[in-house]
């Protein structure tokens, strides 16, 4: 992958996110990340929780 990168001039991340969209729109799969709720208040930040839901 990253020979396939350097090659195309993108970043191997991109190049990642590029085959899982690809491979989601071919399956015809939606995946939503939301917020989860625990029943508390929110107080910082890095303590959120997310749940991933496929369609």
């Amino acid at each position: 992958m990253r020979k396939i990168a350097k090659d195309v001039s993108i970043g191997r991340e991109s190049l990642y996110k590029a085959t899982i969209n690809a491979v989601l729109h071919a399956l015809d799969v939606k995946i939503a990340i939301v917020q989860a709720d625990t029943g508390r208040k929110r107080r910082h930040r890095k303590r959120l929780k997310y749940c991933c839901f496929v369609e």
